[in-house]
């Protein structure tokens, strides 16, 4: 398993390809449409969330199979995209294919996450948000970056209302990367209502400001979802796994760069405020957490990519594999 991750070829994507294809076959085999009228969706969907599927199953004809593809192929790109911006900004050392290995593998165990949904979509945009994050650290122009992740976190609010608490993120960001600068601060809010205004611009124009009426107040509430017995064994393994990550990390963290360090603490403050944000809504699902994911699946490439004997690597991965394919299939 090391050594193929370990390699930039192009020819590691195909591998990857198809593996994501086999682990998920099951999620391929089975389509759902995603559900827009009953509890499985989250209070936290933003105002374009139900107009976009609407559009998908009305004007581009999508079905439960075609839906189904479409978040297959979502999640392989925002695995890939995600990988390409850990290797760009020097996270892990050299070049390897771990961080995607890791998102594609345990993103498996929950079904709700391969199917359309809110969090899914605004995901899209969590990547660029993420590459703008990264970027504070070694950018010529970071009020432009101020601004571009504010409008961002604005721009996910529209799919999913809570993913605009990210604009916390871009000021921890901006507290680990630079001096304190009110303007540049003042940027991230201002870029955050940036398109809320033309949003209600076109609402108040097309007489439609009414919508903005569907806006929940944000708040803080304690989960009382029901969870699958899938989907707790699919969380206890990630928590292992991500504690695995951590401990291998902790052991190294000494010995690396400054500059690098500050990139670990941002991935920290990450994950801690994207496992905050489904808390925010009247209603928890399980969907709320996987914008962690993009943060805790670097967590966890980590640990593989620090295992130097093979033996161990390949019995997490199996162990791993033989779960997933236990809750698909048996459960």
């Amino acid at each position: 398993m090391n050594k193929w991750l370990r390699t930039g070829a192009p020819s590691t994507l195909f591998l990857l390809l198809i593996y994501a294809l086999a682990i998920n076959f099951f999620y391929l085999s089975h389509p759902i449409a995603p559900v827009i009228s009953s509890s499985l969706v989250p209070k936290g969907a933003g105002l374009l969330y139900i107009p976009f599927i609407h559009w998908l199953q009305n004007s581009a004809g999508f079905t439960a199979q075609g839906f189904t593809i479409l978040a297959f192929v979502i999640l392989f790109l925002e695995a890939i995209v995600l990988n390409a911006i850990v290797n760009r900004y020097n996270i892990l050392p050299g070049v390897s294919f771990f961080t995607a290995f890791c998102f594609l593998l345990f993103s498996s165990f929950f079904p709700s996450w391969h199917t359309i949904s809110a969090q899914l979509i605004s995901g899209l945009f969590l990547l660029l948000f993420t590459h703008q994050l990264f970027k504070l650290f070694d950018n010529t122009a970071p009020r432009a970056t101020s601004f571009n992740l504010g409008l961002l976190a604005g721009i996910m609010g529209f799919f999913y209302q809570p993913a605009l608490g990210l604009i916390l993120l871009a000021w921890m960001g901006l507290y680990l990367a630079r001096y304190f600068k009110l303007s540049e601060w003042l940027l991230v809010l201002l870029g955050l209502l940036c398109p809320w205004y033309f949003l209600s611009s076109f609402l108040f124009l097309t007489d439609q400001l009414s919508m903005l009426a569907q806006l929940q107040p944000p708040g803080l509430s304690i989960p009382t979802a029901q969870l699958e017995t899938a989907v707790i064994i699919g969380l206890l393994t990630l928590i292992l796994y991500f504690l695995y990550g951590s401990i291998r990390l902790q052991q190294e963290y000494s010995s690396l760069p400054i500059q690098n360090r500050k990139l670990w603490s941002l991935v920290l403050a990450f994950t801690v405020i994207t496992i905050l944000l489904p808390l925010l809504p009247a209603q928890f699902h399980i969907n709320g957490w996987l914008p962690a994911f993009f943060p805790i699946s670097i967590l966890i490439a980590s640990g593989f990519y620090s295992t130097k004997r093979r033996w161990i690597g390949r019995l997490l991965h199996f162990l791993v594999l033989g779960l997933v394919i236990y809750i698909q299939w048996f459960q």
